[in-house]
């Protein structure tokens, strides 16, 4: 019976664990909001404000804010570009930080038709390294060295696209106070439609029922061979799953779970619309241990098998 005990023991055990998982952020801007080849919208002009926040790097470098000047009608190549070399030479004028480019060229802006690739390491070999190929619609923010993040957070407000190489949590969340349709893109692996696409308009709603749609949007648009779960969350729930709460100010947002097994989340919203996603794993720093079913059921095994012996130990005493 002691042998069952601790064997059961060591099941329940086993069961409370998990591992953690790195993350990379993508931000892209398709040539598909303007006629022709033009990403910005028709008319549209104004300051695309991009803000990048990673968990697990020093905090000198852990948050980079730029802004870019964006025109109508110009295009997702441009925007990419230009965005990429505003949050790496914000980066690179860190005190603290030295960033070197990885292909001898320009660090942080590169001759035509050069690849970005520049890393930023403090002196303890952590950072992150920002990259974007030329003509590409994309670009890159990686962990870099020792202290890889867990978690990326970025918003805009311009109306441009926001996407993410997804790790296991996907947090969406939108401001109060700009009414619009948002458009989020699925890109995955599975075959049929790609990317899925579906909208919510944001008109008269509010931050609960945006949270809602933005849900039974993901729960109704699955690709063929995986499921995303989405569910609306108060924001006192947000410590549970961010790695960086303190970003996170609407009263609901949208958690998607399984989102690493898709390629690409992507959001679109509207000018003046302040669109907060962040891509990671729950914050293991604000979350319980849990069981499993099958941690459950062995925990209950032990406890039964416990009584059980204590019961017939003292049955031989009595």
């Amino acid at each position: 019976m002691r042998k069952l005990v601790i064997l059961l023991c060591i099941v329940v055990l086993g069961a409370v664990f998990s591992s953690l998982a790195l993350a990379s952020v993508c931000s892209s801007y398709p040539n598909t909001q303007c006629a022709g080849a033009g990403n910005v919208k028709s008319g549209a002009s104004g300051t695309l404000n991009l803000k990048l926040k990673i968990a697990g790097v020093a905090a000198a470098i852990s948050q980079v804010s730029a802004s870019v000047a964006v025109t109508s009608c110009e295009t997702g190549t441009a925007v990419a570009e230009a965005a990429s070399k505003a949050l790496c030479s914000i980066a690179n004028t860190t005190p603290g930080y030295t960033c070197t480019d990885l292909n001898a060229a320009s660090i942080c802006s590169p001759a035509a038709g050069v690849l970005l690739l520049t890393r930023c390491l403090d002196g303890s070999g952590n950072g992150i390294t920002f990259s974007w190929s030329p003509g590409d619609v994309r670009f890159n923010v990686n962990p870099a060295g020792a202290g890889n993040p867990k978690s990326v957070l970025t918003n805009v407000v311009a109306g441009q696209d926001i996407g993410v190489d997804p790790q296991p949590n996907y947090i969406f969340e939108i401001a109060d106070g700009a009414p619009g349709v948002l458009t989020f893109r699925i890109t995955h692996a599975c075959g049929g439609t790609n990317p899925i696409t579906f909208t919510v308009d944001t008109t008269g709603k509010s931050s609960l029922q945006i949270a809602q749609a933005v849900a039974d949007g993901f729960n109704t648009h699955n690709p063929s061979c995986t499921t995303l779960p989405a569910s609306p969350h108060a924001i006192g729930e947000i410590a549970n799953y961010s790695s960086m709460p303190a970003e996170h100010h609407c009263n609901y947002f949208t958690l998607v779970t399984r989102a690493d097994t898709v390629s690409d989340i992507t959001v679109v919203g509207n000018t003046g619309q302040l669109i907060t996603v962040e891509n990671g794993v729950s914050n293991p720093a604000n979350s319980a241990p849990a069981l499993n079913p099958w941690g459950a059921g062995a925990l209950v095994a032990v406890l039964l098998a416990t009584s059980l012996w204590f019961l017939r130990r003292r049955m031989r005493t009595a």
